[in-house]
């Protein structure tokens, strides 16, 4: 059964203080040799020797909000066509894509959230 963590306000910076119920494992792990601000971030881990076959590997976050909310993040995006890209969903639903690399500069990615 899905757990969803009932959710008013917060951030994260991934300095340990962080107060957003992150549901971070598999393919994913903080990491201090880069940041936008502060000392570390989350970042997909690059398996060596990979299949050629295309991965997916969720981070997660499961929330409730009772009125429209607005989830704010930054991204540097390491991705290339056809098979890498980046989908941001809420409710099963692809909401924003990215297919290509935002090369070495950190984007801004806004998602609205309506309640529930």
């Amino acid at each position: 059964e899905d757990q969803y963590v009932d959710y008013k306000n917060g951030s994260d910076g991934f300095e340990g203080n962080g107060d957003i119920p992150w549901m971070i494992g598999g393919m994913w792990e903080i990491d201090d040799s880069v940041a936008r601000s502060g000392s570390h971030s989350i970042r997909n881990i690059i398996q060596e020797g990979s299949p050629t076959a295309p991965a997916i590997s969720d981070l997660t976050l499961k929330l409730k909000v009772d009125q429209w909310a607005k989830l704010k993040c930054y991204a540097k995006i390491a991705v290339s066509m056809p098979f890498d890209s980046l989908k941001i969903r809420v409710n099963d639903e692809t909401i924003d894509a990215y297919y290509v690399s935002t090369s070495s500069s950190w984007l801004e990615i806004v998602v609205g959230l309506t309640p529930g």
